[in-house]
């Protein structure tokens, strides 16, 4: 397995929990060895996938956790099996004690967040200057992040706007929700410490658990967010 690396000291992980960063740049020359070990319906997946880049980031990925999920459970990566739950989130078929798992990419990244204690989500963004266009995303933010947003400079906005984003992001896929969740009745803002804290989550069904989340570092052009249960 090549080109995976390891969460550098700076990102507090805790034990048993894993984050592979894939540099897109390193893992394309390897495409071809990796699309054997995706499933029938990930590969239809990929061939769907209009955007070459898009369809390079999902075999990366999909592959990449298969190898990993494989040699920890001393299965062959093309024979594992997955499901999913009533809102689209993978999980292992069939091993009920299974590590949990999420993955993201976007620009040149492809994170996999892999966690024996507990779900777990993470979620990585390329910042674009669109993003400092509050305006275009109020219906995802909540009073207290459009209040934050709005008197930031110009300038800070984008990566600002990203880093709310990806905090957001993570969380509702570590809750194992994504985006059926009303991201309005979600606060994160800046904690005491200055990292990522959950203000509130309003939404009619509650969560379980005090939920953790930790900025990644990954480069000026992407922001990026793991979240997990703090209480398991």
């Amino acid at each position: 397995m090549t080109a995976v690396v390891q969460t550098p000291v700076g990102d507090s992980l805790r034990a048993g929990s894993t984050l592979l960063r894939l540099h897109m740049p390193e893992e394309a020359p390897h495409l071809d060895d990796l699309w054997p070990l995706l499933g029938a319906e990930e590969r239809d997946r990929a061939r769907r996938l209009a955007r070459c880049d898009d369809a390079a980031r999902y075999i990366v990925g999909h592959a990449r956790l298969r190898q990993w999920l494989g040699r920890h459970l001393r299965v062959a990566p093309q024979a594992l099996r997955f499901a999913a739950n009533r809102h689209g989130k993978p999980m292992l078929d069939g091993l009920p004690c299974a590590p949990c798992f999420n993955l993201s990419h976007s620009g040149s990244w492809v994170l996999i967040a892999i966690d024996e204690s507990g779900p777990v989500g993470v979620d990585v963004e390329t910042i674009r200057p669109n993003m400092a266009q509050i305006d275009d995303f109020r219906a995802v933010l909540s009073p207290e992040e459009q209040h934050w947003l709005d008197r930031l400079p110009a300038a800070e906005r984008a990566q600002a706007f990203a880093r709310t984003w990806v905090r957001k992001e993570a969380y509702v896929k570590a809750i194992g929700e994504g985006m059926s969740r009303d991201l309005r009745s979600i606060s994160i803002i800046d904690g005491s410490d200055g990292g990522p804290s959950l203000l509130y989550d309003d939404n009619a069904e509650p969560t379980c658990g005090d939920w953790r989340l930790v900025d990644l570092t990954i480069d000026d052009s992407h922001a990026a967010c793991l979240a997990y249960r703090g209480n398991v």
